[in-house]
């Protein structure tokens, strides 16, 4: 899956760097944003990896990562149409798996660390970050404390086998270029 690693990290960073100032709301000028505020709310967002947390679940507990900034970088790098698709992967088809959730949310963290730093990102030039295996690894260790929990591990792998059917479905998993017909459901009015 990760032989041509570069590409793939690199096409993940430039979903994140579409998704991350849309979802975290970072972008220069939305909601009256300046570059010091952008800051803070990155800062912010950093502390106790907020950045990683949903919406609370229907009992007001905590919904770690279930971000929707997380989703969707998810859906859009392991889901897409293209030939090297991840979907095609038995594994991704059954669930996200857990090491593709940490490079995800490495790269959303990177991403989030910049502006943090200077308040917005350069998609011209290379920014310094801080060690991509360090937030790895940290992210790892949240992942497996989350996962043990007797309430919160059961959650989360829901969650991500959710995840991984909505990014089948989304995607036009099991339809033909040509499928579909009056009577199905699983159709497009092309007229």
């Amino acid at each position: 899956v990760f032989n041509d690693a570069t590409t793939f990290r690199s096409k993940i960073k430039q979903i994140v760097l579409t998704v991350v100032p849309m979802v975290y709301e970072l972008a220069l000028g939305i909601n009256g944003n300046t570059t010091d505020s952008v800051k803070l709310k990155a800062t912010a967002l950093l502390k106790k990896a907020i950045y990683l947390h949903g919406e609370p679940d229907s009992e007001g507990r905590a919904s770690n990562f279930a971000n929707d900034a997380v989703r969707i970088v998810c859906h859009k790098s392991f889901y897409d149409n293209g030939s090297k698709s991840l979907k095609h992967f038995a594994e991704f088809q059954m669930t996200i798996p857990p090491a593709a959730l940490f490079l995800v949310g490495t790269i959303i963290r990177n991403v989030i660390f910049i502006y943090s730093k200077y308040g917005q990102v350069s998609r011209t030039k290379q920014t310094p970050i801080e060690d991509s295996e360090t937030s790895y690894d940290r992210i790892s260790t949240l992942f497996n404390r989350t996962n043990k929990d007797a309430y919160h591990g059961p959650k989360l792998r829901q969650m991500l086998k959710a995840w991984a059917l909505e990014g089948m479905n989304v995607h036009g998993a099991g339809l033909g270029d040509d499928e579909g017909d009056d009577s199905s459901e699983w159709d497009v009015d092309l007229a």
